[in-house]
């Protein structure tokens, strides 16, 4: 299903919980934001996740709201016939105080017309005047999810380089194929630095067939040395933003 979307579209996923997927779609974003590139993030596992941390409170109203009036408008209507312009959308939208865009959204389970109801937000955002929009999304093979990892431009597949990571990731991988969701855009991002037993960020990304986004550092979670510490990691996250496209 094709959205045109305006914006460049990056879709982060993850085969578990667990993997530092929400820490990369965050950074992510902020890199592009401070590039210069008109950024939204949009938090697509529906409040499982803590980006609404990244503002003082959450912002009200937010996707939770605008998904639950799409989900009302298609008791009467069809999801294609429900269509939303950026003036429309743009109340539901929080700013970080950098000026990315945060469409964000408290913790939530929604019923099993949400694909519908993910259709009709992936056609508004597509109208939204941005460079780049990054969508967290949730560890799970659900049909919302495979029809925004089909909608995006980039999948980030993030994954670790432990290996059983990678026998489930080829599992996951072949589950989403059959589900119908196509798999040639995805990009392997390892997002923990190798022991000494594992084997190499290439050398797994060829064995999972997948082309290499890059390698991360862990992300830094400690007042030692920690200037030092982001630094590698933001350069590391700038090269992972060259190699998306």
């Amino acid at each position: 299903m094709n959205f045109n979307f305006k914006a460049k579209t990056i879709a982060v996923y993850s085969i578990h919980r667990k993997t530092g997927k929400t820490t990369v779609a965050r950074e992510l974003a902020l890199h592009h934001q401070m590039s210069g590139k008109k950024t939204l993030l949009v938090d697509f596992t529906f409040g499982h996740n803590n980006l609404f941390s990244m503002i003082s409170r959450l912002h009200v109203p937010n996707l939770f709201d605008l998904a639950t009036e799409i989900d009302k408008k298609l008791k009467n209507t069809p999801w294609f016939s429900i269509s939303y312009e950026p003036e429309d959308i743009n109340k539901y939208i929080a700013l970080h105080p950098n000026g990315m865009g945060l469409l964000t959204c408290q913790k939530t389970d929604f019923p099993k017309e949400l694909a519908q109801i993910v259709n009709v937000i992936l056609d508004a955002l597509a109208k939204m005047p941005y460079d780049v929009i990054v969508f967290d999304t949730r560890s799970e093979i659900r049909e919302y999810i495979i029809r925004l990892l089909s909608a995006v431009g980039t999948v980030l597949l993030v994954t670790d380089t432990y290996r059983y990571d990678v026998y489930e990731t080829k599992y996951v991988m072949e589950r989403l194929q059959e589900a119908g969701c196509r798999t040639d855009h995805f990009k392997v991002l390892f997002n923990k630095k190798p022991s000494f037993f594992d084997d190499s960020p290439p050398q797994i990304a060829a064995d999972l067939n997948l082309e290499m986004a890059g390698s991360l550092p862990d992300y830094p979670e400690t007042a030692a040395n920690f200037p030092d510490q982001m630094h590698e990691y933001n350069e590391a996250m700038k090269k992972v933003a060259e190699n998306i496209w």
